[in-house]
């Protein structure tokens, strides 16, 4: 959990330090690995919204971006 927060916690920094969502294809929308977990964020000029954090072994939860 602590790894998690810390890369959430680096988000408004370096926004664009994750890689777009391969699934959505969509550059607003990204991913940072952590360990076995997902953190799919959205980006944009101004924010950084964290849409979901799953793990990476189960299907991409597209009804939640």
């Amino acid at each position: 959990m602590e790894r998690i927060v810390a890369a959430i916690e680096r988000l408004p920094a370096f926004p664009q330090m994750g890689r777009v969502v391969p699934e959505l294809a969509d550059p607003e929308i990204r991913e940072v690995i952590v360990d076995v977990f997902r953190v799919v964020y959205r980006y944009r000029s101004d924010c950084v919204e964290v849409a979901t954090v799953f793990r990476a072994s189960r299907m991409f939860p597209l009804n939640r971006v």
